[in-house]
């Protein structure tokens, strides 16, 4: 009987430099019309424009991110602070029970 040996193919994922419209718009979390709406505004992340083609650069699409990222203030909270949003109406107070 033939000795049956396994072999695991490797594979080789290699991510693109460069990447179109939609997957751009999917890698920063955004749609691909916002996307190409910024574009002809002027905004939005650097791209390179090819004959017939609009490519954004991974490198460019972190930085634009980096560039927009906001750390939190590191601060403590006191229990008689209210998180969340305004009440629309005043809770009363109950003076002197």
């Amino acid at each position: 009987m033939p000795q049956v040996t396994s072999r695991v193919a490797e594979v080789a994922v290699v991510q693109p430099e460069y990447l179109d419209t939609p997957a751009a718009a999917a890698f920063i979390g955004v749609s691909p019309i916002t996307l190409e709406i910024w574009r002809s505004q002027k905004k939005g992340p650097a791209y390179t424009n090819l004959p017939r083609c609009i490519r954004y650069s991974l490198h460019d699409l972190r930085e634009w991110m980096t560039r927009y990222r906001i750390e939190s203030a590191q601060r403590e909270h006191n229990a008689s602070e209210r998180r969340g949003r305004p009440r629309k109406h005043p809770v009363p107070v109950q003076v002197g029970a």
